[in-house]
């Protein structure tokens, strides 16, 4: 048996998905796939294959280059513009040169090829935006305001701050620090403070004249230590409080409130199954913590509620390819999904036992995951 032969089999081992299927014939010609969809057991072969070299070319979409030790002779980039959610866009520049920085392996090729396929009418705009053009500015990740409240709760719950001045400190020497200078870093984070003790996540305890000190509260504490965003936590918090009251809270009921939250993955809602998510959520409302006249986006809750019932079913014993199949969804997805749930679950678990609020579908539903 050949060793690409070899690879194919082992796809194919994995599951039985349409998407493996797929792949193992590829991989039997000598040729792979990679994407996000794929399980980590596929990404898996078709990166060894590729090392190996049992598979001369990979067909793949950005994530490939984002820290995959798949070093490649020549890397052809196809297409420089991808869907933006309205419009085509462009790649950004870095994001182009990071491709193409995975051409060369080192130790057997002197040089490594990168081709940008265009034609006469794109050829001076692709010189200009990604040979001659200088790759965008790196911005911290601190600069969005939601990132920078999860880790000023950390600082406060940790007791490494307990002050804004002391928080101050624990960011000084950062990056953001350095981009948004001391006057910006100081409003940004007592901005962040504030929308921390308006969530019940910190309250500010009085001493002296003008001086009081920040202390994380029990929910607070218990956010930071499951590593979940402050949002989430507000968000698992208020759900649970509202199960709690309901006749009978199910496991879509747990699952539509972890879905619900900002560390939930979004599942992609087509057009031609959004009336049918819509029929399943007006039919099961009753199961569901938000009414559809309460969402703040329609659109993000629908699809919140397209993975609790895909994870419903999956608990209900559907098999990976059933799923897959009936909700366009790649394996991966599905597999991303289950973990993220067991994560939320457990942090939903922790919340419930801080806020003394008893809802047994959580445990029910996380020991069926």
């Amino acid at each position: 048996m050949s060793a690409a032969a070899a690879a194919a089999d082992e796809v194919e081992d994995v599951d039985g998905t349409v998407t493996g299927r797929q792949l193992a014939d590829c991989l039997r010609s000598g040729v792979a796939f990679h994407h996000a969809g794929l399980r980590s057991g596929h990404r898996s072969v078709v990166e060894a294959a590729f090392r190996d070299r049992d598979a001369a070319c990979i067909c793949a979409t950005p994530t490939l280059a984002a820290g995959v030790n798949v070093p490649a002779r020549r890397v052809v980039v196809r297409d420089q513009k991808r869907y933006a959610g309205s419009a085509m866009e462009w790649l950004p520049t870095l994001e182009v040169h990071q491709m193409c920085g995975r051409a060369g392996r080192p130790g057997l090729d002197p040089h490594g090829e990168a081709v940008l396929v265009g034609d006469d009418d794109t050829e001076a705009e692709l010189v200009e935006r990604y040979v001659e053009g200088d790759p965008e500015a790196v911005d911290s990740t601190l600069a969005d305001p939601a990132s920078l409240r999860t880790h000023v709760l950390s600082a406060i719950a940790t007791g490494f701050a307990e002050t804004e001045e002391e928080i101050l400190g624990v960011f000084e020497g950062t990056f953001y620090a350095r981009e948004a200078g001391a006057g910006g870093l100081a409003d940004a984070v007592a901005v962040a403070v504030d929308g921390l003790v308006a969530a019940g996540m910190v309250r500010r305890e009085t001493g002296g004249v003008d001086e009081y000190r920040l202390v994380a509260t029990p929910v607070g504490e218990t956010t930071s230590k499951q590593y979940v965003r402050p949002e989430t936590g507000e968000r698992i918090v208020a759900g649970l409080r509202t199960a709690a009251g309901m006749s009978t809270a199910t496991t879509l009921t747990v699952l539509e409130v972890i879905c619900d939250t900002p560390d939930m993955q979004d599942t992609y809602l087509g057009n031609e199954e959004r009336a049918e998510i819509y029929r399943f959520a007006r039919a099961n409302a009753g199961d569901l913590t938000t009414a559809m006249h309460e969402t703040d986006d329609f659109e993000e809750w629908l699809e919140s509620v397209k993975t609790a019932r895909i994870l419903d079913e999956w608990i209900g014993g559907s098999t990976v390819e059933e799923l897959v199949e009936a909700y366009r969804i790649g394996p991966g997805d599905l597999d991303s999904r289950i973990e993220r749930a067991e994560w939320l679950l457990s942090a939903a678990e922790a919340l419930a036992e801080t806020t003394g609020v008893s809802v047994p579908a959580v445990s029910r539903a996380r020991a069926r995951l």
